[in-house]
């Protein structure tokens, strides 16, 4: 026991420590406690102390999950927009009996000005949670009207006022687009509006150009251009990089799981990059290969879906699917005494799957996909902490 004590105190100093030294952090969620928490548990004292029982179920296809929209908002979105919005009801209907949670916000975290000093129009910057019409910063199976108070908060006045004045600078939203790190800003800033402590979260980002818009040395929009930007306006930092966003979250939030899904220009598929370029009959509108929200997806397991694709049905039916039916982890409230734990499936599954549990994030992992509706029951105890 002395020796899983002093292991405990080494993992929580190092978790510690590499929190305070990451270049990119979040704000961390409180894990729940046993009341209120959601999962079955008793609690019992004797004279070696007092104990927390929980006995966690999930049903693959059903739970909570949280899904946050990162929206491209600059000029020359308005057409995806509108195909995103028409096509949301199916993605409802995709996730089936999921307990969901919606919130919004976009690709643009830069300034008022652009680096010249010309002011931009007012747009949603820095991570904010879009207000979906209704006073709320999420919608969820509950909401009166969901369909149409996300194809109206999708659809964003900004880029059409862009594209409707000539992508004139004082007319438009920042045309250098940070999915990644917005959707960072988001989870830092406001994820306790909309996330809940065990759920899942899936981040679905819409956007016709790379983070940073590719232009950086050896970027998608560079390489496109063939040496059109041989002066590349931005350079990439932590927090526009896959790998630093993946490994802040799983620290910050060890009991929850994450998955990117990306629709975007793929990578080597020159007629959607020339579909995307040029919109509107202005030059100035490039499209760039989503490199960095492809290997982001890869990373966590999301759908790659296709940006010039007719309606996006097919995309987010495949994202649906995803988050619905694909169980990967469970979470702990707390760390199990003594590192044990059981895990039973109802009914018996038709093939071996492993269960392997990380302690330092708290999770236990499945090395195959469950089929739908069966039941995992995670059993454990932990010591009850002191109030």
């Amino acid at each position: 026991m002395l020796k899983a004590y002093w292991k405990l105190i080494c993992v929580i100093g190092l978790v510690s420590y590499f929190l305070a030294c990451s270049p990119v952090q979040f704000s961390k969620i409180p894990a729940p406690a046993c009341h209120g928490s959601g999962l079955a548990c008793v609690q019992t004292c004797s004279d070696l102390g007092c104990f927390e029982k929980f006995d966690d179920v999930k049903t693959v296809g059903s739970g909570a999950v949280d899904i946050l929209f990162v929206n491209d908002n600059s000029g020359s979105m308005s057409h995806e927009q509108n195909h995103m919005g028409s096509k949301f009801p199916n993605f409802i209907q995709s996730l089936g009996n999921i307990d969901y949670r919606i919130a919004m916000t976009t690709t643009d975290v830069a300034g008022a000005t652009n680096a010249g000093g010309v002011p931009r129009i007012s747009s949603r910057q820095d991570g904010t949670l879009l207000d979906f019409g209704n006073g709320s910063k999420f919608i969820d199976r509950n909401t009166p009207n969901a369909g149409n108070l996300f194809n109206s908060t999708i659809r964003r006045s900004e880029t059409l006022q862009c594209e409707q004045n000539g992508y004139q600078t004082s007319q438009c939203p920042s045309g250098d687009e940070r999915g990644i790190y917005g959707a960072y800003l988001a989870i830092h800033n406001n994820g306790s509006q909309f996330m809940r402590p065990t759920a899942p979260l899936a981040i679905v980002i819409l956007s016709d150009e790379d983070a940073r818009s590719g232009m950086y040395p050896g970027g998608s929009r560079e390489a496109a251009a063939g040496g059109y930007n041989s002066q590349p306006l931005y350079q990439l930092d932590a927090k526009d990089q896959p790998e630093h966003f993946v490994n802040a979250f799983k620290s910050a939030f060890p009991t929850k799981s994450v998955s990117v899904h990306s629709i975007v220009i793929k990578s080597g598929d020159i007629g959607c990059l020339n579909i995307q370029s040029g919109q509107g009959g202005n030059a100035s509108v490039v499209g760039s290969y989503g490199k960095l929200y492809e290997r982001l997806s890869g990373l966590t397991g999301g759908v790659i879906g296709d940006i010039c694709s007719g309606d996006y049905g097919h995309e987010l039916g495949q994202i649906g699917y995803e988050i619905q039916n694909q169980v990967t982890s469970m979470a702990f409230v707390c760390r199990p005494l003594n590192d044990d734990y059981s895990i039973s499936f109802s009914p018996a599954l038709p093939h071996a799957v492993n269960a392997t549990a990380d302690f330092d994030r708290l999770v236990v992992e499945f090395d195959r996909a469950l089929p739908p509706e069966t039941k995992i029951t995670l059993s454990y105890s932990c010591e009850k902490l002191k109030n």
